[in-house]
């Protein structure tokens, strides 16, 4: 059973029985299990999947996917939205790479598979120069994003290289963020994101 709707343009009447707001501003356009609820933002550890993505009148966003969703994220005017390919380094056995973002952004989106499978994604603006980091062990170049806004990082499954949407919590100094992810394989060596987040405030 999932709990009260968070989303812009909701009632008051709505919001206050979801308890979930701040000076009657709805603070988070998802809807989730109560299970879930302790393991958003920074802290999540659990795995939230899948995901059903949806605007705010319903128009669902996210691919098809088998079973029931976990939970649902309704996206906004506050939504940063992340579209792209990042490439495998076999030595390193991670995924990593930078894809657009709207609003001006870019991402950096690293994908581990060492002992479980983990997104973590840096979010910051597109106008500020990638820099590469001084590690001359590493057996190849690594770069990072020249400012990070907000942080995101979500647990996920995959069968056959692909994930349906999975649940991520978002994190600055301020205060908390959450969105959804849906990953896919291309090709054996590249992963293509989708990326629906809310920046924390």
């Amino acid at each position: 059973m999932f709990a009260a709707s968070l989303c812009v343009g909701c009632d008051q009447e709505t919001a206050g029985a979801a308890g979930l707001t701040a000076s009657n501003v709805l603070v988070a356009p998802l809807v989730y299990p109560v299970a879930a609820t302790a393991q958003l933002g920074r802290n999540q550890e659990n795995t939230v999947q899948p995901v059903l993505v949806t605007t705010g009148d319903g128009k669902v966003l996210s691919p098809s996917f088998e079973g029931t969703p976990e939970a649902e994220f309704r996206t906004s005017r506050r939504t940063v939205i992340c579209s792209g390919e990042i490439p495998y380094f076999r030595g390193a056995d991670v995924h990593d790479g930078f894809i657009p973002c709207s609003g001006g952004k870019r991402a950096q989106a690293k994908l581990f598979s060492h002992y479980g499978k983990q997104l973590v994604l840096d979010i910051g603006p597109a106008n500020v120069a990638v820099r590469e980091l001084n590690r001359p062990q590493a057996a190849y170049p690594i770069y990072a994003l020249g400012e990070v806004e907000f942080r995101c990082k979500g647990n996920y499954s995959s069968s056959s290289g692909s994930a349906a949407p999975f649940m991520v919590g978002c994190g600055s100094r301020f205060s908390e963020g959450v969105g959804a992810v849906s990953l896919q394989a291309k090709d054996g060596k590249r992963k293509h994101l989708t990326v629906w987040v809310d920046a924390p405030l």
